[in-house]
């Protein structure tokens, strides 16, 4: 049942609200609530906040969104590990802060990434193409670089090209706008790095390419091996 009043959360927890960065008033799940009764937590709640918009001030509308999208994600995540438990959300927040807030702890993403695509049958065979790639150059926080395609034997490619990959690093995420060199495509997507490897998933189309056309070739998701 959602908790649409501040004055239950009084109730309910025999305490006060305090500044979150949201309306406690309209406090949906007991997360919320829980946020909205502890001070300290408000208080950290605020300030990643805060963060949040400095950070996205100086993106672009694309990147922007990407951002945007990660910090959904994270909202889920963070209510469903910790649900009213204040000390595990005192911790979601102060890691998610530190992320946010030192450059020391963003991701190196710079290097040849690969997936081969092929079945068993097809490597056994030494089958032509069927891989992906990105070839990803970082500088700071800004990323910029070349995806490419190839079908199995080589019957399509997407071949890419230097600046069909820009994007930007934020602590542990690499938020990617890729397009195809075939037909002009423009995908946004998340990439992290898990185990050594790549992490990709689109998340949107930002444009179709020639309707006409067949298809842009350019990696839905998988995990990349750094060449």
């Amino acid at each position: 049942m959602k908790i649409k009043r501040c004055i239950l959360i009084f109730v309910l927890a025999s305490s006060t609200c305090f500044g979150a960065s949201f309306d406690c008033s309209k406090a949906e799940n007991a997360t919320e609530a829980a946020i909205c009764t502890d001070r300290n937590l408000s208080e950290l709640d605020s300030t990643l906040s805060t963060r949040y918009i400095e950070i996205r001030k100086g993106l672009q509308k694309q990147d922007a969104e990407n951002f945007r999208n990660d910090r959904i994600v994270w909202i889920k995540s963070r209510n469903k590990r910790c649900g009213s438990d204040a000390n595990c959300l005192q911790l979601q927040y102060t890691d998610r802060l530190k992320l946010l807030s030192d450059s020391r702890i963003q991701s190196d993403f710079s290097g040849n990434w690969v997936i081969d695509l092929r079945s068993s049958d097809d490597i056994k065979q030494n089958i032509e193409c069927g891989y992906s790639e990105f070839d990803i150059h970082q500088d700071a926080g800004k990323i910029t670089g070349s995806h490419s395609y190839a079908t199995i034997r080589c019957g399509r490619l997407n071949e890419g090209g230097e600046g069909t990959v820009q994007g930007i690093v934020i602590g542990d995420t690499a938020y990617l706008t890729v397009t195809s060199a075939r037909d002009g495509t423009v995908v946004k997507g998340v990439a992290k790095i898990v185990r050594n490897k790549l992490d990709w998933r689109i998340t949107d189309t930002v444009s179709a390419g020639d309707p006409n056309g067949d298809s842009p070739l350019i990696l839905e998701k998988g995990l990349l091996t750094r060449q």
